[in-house]
């Protein structure tokens, strides 16, 4: 087994492994314990680790033990690239949020790779399994991590440029003068990126209870929710997804295994994240409304099946009425293959609209209430705001996704304000003439 030399100086802990040199602060629980330890020390596992450098605690083994796996982790890169060549440059990028942040932040970093890649240039994006249904890990020197891999306390751990991503894309730890020697082009990106954070620190120190103000200032730039990564508009990214999102069922055969081969169909979709499991989101329209819709929608468009799909039977109205029903029923895989087939999509703003869009499946019909849609909408789609109040709400308070900001209780005026006409007025648009943005 790999040994680990440690020094510890000045209250902060360097570990040497195969000549890298991972700084990692804060991670002496009691300088005592420091003065009382050799200024040198040899371990050769996380429990090792562990022992000589933390208290005891299960807490502080998982800490140690995340260390070793990064360490280990970015070895291999070195040894597997280039034979381990000193020119080449590691990239570590921790990706956070929802399945809509994801398909951003993956967007943005395809601008970032296309115009920083070189055969010495290796990308590890640590992110959730879903990142790899909406990135092509194909793609040479790129290599999908699990969060548990990366110790974020540790950014620095043998990499020479940590970012982390959610709605701005913000750099943890440049080795400058390395970077500055092998890559001038992005240096100066780094340069960038430390201005914008001068500039904008309070965003960073108070992510995400800032993002209302981000997403206001957006608004006011005339910017897109998919352009929020690109500070300065560095890299000039558009309000069209970059990357291609990868399909990999074979969507003639599932739609005739379901009934939809050659059928025109609309797909409703109620829902949101549910993993915190905290009650209805606010961006959701009513059970009710939702429910009158699919009948009312049958008479109005009855060419058309209506498709219920959704990851929860309980966030979506009775399936009565509805040609088919697939809540809880379908992969992402198959939930991709719907959306881009699909006649129309109705919807709150959310991860499933942004997916059509990346998609390029077609027009939709997207209910606002919190969350701004001059940020958070496309141009192809139908963007209907609520009326009940004068300002949209996101992160006016903390619990805003489950709390109405005007009430200060759970509930969703502002959605319940948008009527069923509402909706089938805009699907009427829409489906007139099939439009097809793309």
């Amino acid at each position: 087994m790999k040994r680990f030399l440690v020094r510890i100086k000045n209250g902060i802990m360097f570990l040497l492994h195969n000549g890298l040199v991972a700084t990692m602060k804060k991670t002496v629980n009691s300088l005592d314990r420091m003065w009382n330890k050799p200024l040198f020390l040899v371990v050769e596992d996380a429990e090792a680790l562990a022992k000589a450098v933390y208290l005891p605690s299960d807490r502080n083994l998982t800490r140690a033990s995340r260390v070793v796996r990064v360490l280990k982790t970015v070895d291999n890169w070195r040894n597997w690239s280039a034979n381990g060549k000193e020119t080449c440059l590691l990239v570590a990028v921790y990706f956070d949020g929802g399945y809509g942040d994801y398909l951003m932040s993956a967007n943005f970093f395809e601008y970032f790779r296309e115009k920083f890649a070189g055969p010495d240039v290796y990308f590890d994006f640590y992110g959730a399994d879903w990142l790899k249904d909406v990135y092509n890990f194909e793609i040479p020197n790129v290599r999908l991590l699990s969060h548990s891999d990366f110790a974020f306390d540790y950014a620095g751990s043998g990499y020479d440029l940590v970012f982390k991503i959610a709605k701005r894309n913000q750099l943890i730890y440049a080795d400058e003068e390395r970077i500055e020697e092998i890559s001038p082009s992005l240096f100066e990106y780094v340069q960038l990126c430390k201005k914008y954070i001068r500039e904008n620190q309070k965003i960073f120190d108070a992510n995400p209870r800032l993002d209302g103000l981000t997403s206001a200032e957006s608004e006011r730039l005339g910017r897109k929710r998919i352009q929020e990564p690109d500070i300065y508009g560095y890299f000039g990214v558009s309000t069209d997804f970059r990357i291609r999102v990868l399909i990999n069922e074979d969507e003639d055969a599932y739609l005739d295994s379901i009934g939809l081969g050659k059928q025109k169909f609309v797909l409703v979709h109620r829902g949101w994240c549910s993993a915190e499991n905290k009650g209805e989101n606010v961006k959701v329209w009513s059970l009710e409304s939702c429910g009158d819709l699919i009948p009312r929608f049958k008479q109005c468009f009855p060419d058309y099946k209506i498709v219920l799909f959704g990851e929860l039977a309980s966030q979506a109205p009775s399936p009565d009425g509805a040609d088919l029903n697939l809540l809880g029923k379908t992969t992402l895989d198959q939930a991709k293959v719907l959306l881009k087939n699909a006649s129309l999509l109705v919807d709150n703003e959310g991860g499933m609209v942004h997916l059509r869009h990346a998609l390029k499946g077609g027009p939709s019909v997207v209910l606002f209430g919190p969350t701004s849609k001059a940020v958070f909408g496309y141009p192809e789609n139908e963007n209907i705001s609520s009326s009940a109040c004068d300002h949209w709400c996101e992160w006016q308070i903390p619990d805003w996704p489950y709390t109405c900001a005007k009430l200060g209780k759970p509930g969703h005026p502002c959605m319940d304000t948008i009527t069923t006409d509402d909706v089938l007025e805009a699907a009427g648009r829409i489906l007139a003439g099939e439009v097809r943005p793309y």
